[in-house]
C-alpha cells in the first residue's frame, strides 16, 4: 500500500480520501466539498464544519459507526491520526485481538473515538473515563446508537479532577493498556494561539475561489473545551502526574501510554520515568500530513508481554 500520509503501514487511511464515497456516507459533507488548487475534490480543512463532517463520514464509511454527533464546542478528532495511535499500541502488544484485551482511555471525550476505533479494528474492550459529565453523556449516546460496540465499551465519570487512575479499578482488576490524549496547553490563551497558527497553515491549501469557507481567527478550528485542551502546567505536568500515579496500579496494568504533542517534553518525561524505575520506555513518532507527534509508552512489569490478556 502506498503510504501517502506517513501513517502506520496498516492504517486504512493511508490512501487518499474517496470523497464521492464519503459524501454518500455523509451527504452533509458535500456542502463543504469542492476542487482544491490541484483540481481534486477536497474540503477546506480550516473550516470546523468541514472537519466535523469529514470525520463523521470516515467513521460511517470505514467503520459503520452510526449516530456520531458531538455537542457544541467539543473536540473533533481526526480519525486517521487516532487510528494510528491504536495501531502502534497493537504493535507494542504484539497485535493481540479480541475483547479479552482491555484498554483504559483516559479522557475519552464526547467523541468516544478511541474505544470505537479500537473495538472496530481489533475487537478490544474499553473503559473510557472523563471528568466532564457532558462528555460522558455524549459518549454514552453514541454507544447507544452502536449496540455491537456498546457491549464492549463502558464510559465512567472520574469525579476527581486531580486523580487519573484512582477510583477507577478494583484492587484485583486487570487491564491490558492505558492510552490518553492529554490537554497539551497550559491556558486558554495558549490554546487560541495554537489554533490560530494551525488555521493559518491550513489556509495555505484552500479550495478554489467560490468554494472557500471563512472562519473567525478566534475560534478553535477543531473545537475543544477546557478539560480537552488545557490544564495547569499543560501536557508536561499532566503526563508527569500520570506517570507518578501509574505506579499505584503498576500491578494492574503492563503497559501505559500517552500522546505527546511537544517533542521538547520527551527528554523531561524520560527522566521522570527513569526515576520511577520504569522497566521499559518507548517513544514512537507519528506523522499525519505536516503534523508530527509522539507516543510515550512505559511499563513497570518485568515480563509485560506475558500479561497483555488479563485473566
Amino acid at each position: 500500500m502506498h503510504n501517502s500520509k506517513g501513517l502506520h503501514p496498516q492504517n486504512t487511511h493511508n490512501q487518499n480520501y474517496d470523497f464521492p464515497e464519503l459524501i454518500k456516507a455523509c451527504p452533509e459533507l458535500g456542502r463543504y466539498a469542492g476542487p482544491n488548487q490541484y483540481g481534486e475534490l477536497s474540503v477546506d480543512y480550516s473550516h470546523p464544519k468541514a472537519v466535523y463532517f469529514l470525520n463523521k463520514a470516515l467513521l460511517k464509511h470505514h467503520y459503520q459507526i452510526e449516530g456520531w454527533n458531538l455537542p457544541e464546542g467539543a473536540l473533533c478528532p481526526a480519525v486517521p491520526g487516532r487510528a494510528d495511535y491504536l495501531y502502534h499500541i497493537a504493535d507494542l502488544m504484539d497485535r493481540p485481538v479480541g475483547p479479552k484485551v482491555k484498554g483504559l482511555d483516559i479522557g475519552v471525550g464526547a467523541s468516544c473515538i478511541y474505544p470505537l476505533l479500537g473495538n472496530s479494528l481489533f475487537g478490544w474492550s474499553f473503559l473510557g473515563t472523563d471528568i466532564d459529565p457532558k462528555s460522558i453523556e455524549s459518549a454514552r449516546s453514541i454507544l447507544a446508537a452502536n449496540p455491537k460496540h456498546k457491549k464492549h465499551i463502558t464510559c465512567r465519570l472520574q469525579n476527581s479532577a486531580s486523580d487519573i487512575f484512582v477510583g477507577l479499578l478494583q484492587s484485583d482488576q486487570k487491564i491490558s493498556f492505558t492510552m490518553c490524549n492529554p490537554p497539551f496547553h497550559s491556558s486558554l490563551e495558549e490554546a487560541l494561539a495554537g489554533s490560530e497558527k494551525k488555521w493559518k497553515n491550513l489556509n495555505s491549501n484552500k479550495l478554489k475561489k467560490g468554494h472557500e469557507q471563512t472562519q473567525p481567527k478566534s475560534t478553535l478550528n477543531f473545537g475543544g473545551q477546557k478539560a480537552e485542551l488545557w490544564c495547569p502546567g499543560g501536557e508536561l505536568e499532566f503526563v508527569k502526574t500520570m506517570i507518578k500515579q501509574s505506579l499505584a496500579i503498576k500491578d494492574n496494568c503492563p503497559l501505559f501510554t500517552s500522546l505527546i504533542s511537544k517533542k521538547e517534553n520527551l527528554p523531561l518525561l524520560e527522566v521522570v520515568l527513569k526515576k520511577s524505575q520504569a522497566t521499559e520506555i518507548h517513544i514512537i513518532e507519528m506523522k499525519h500530513g505536516n503534523k508530527i507527534s509522539h507516543i510515550l509508552g512505559w511499563s513497570f512489569h518485568p515480563s509485560r508481554r506475558e500479561v497483555v490478556l488479563p485473566k
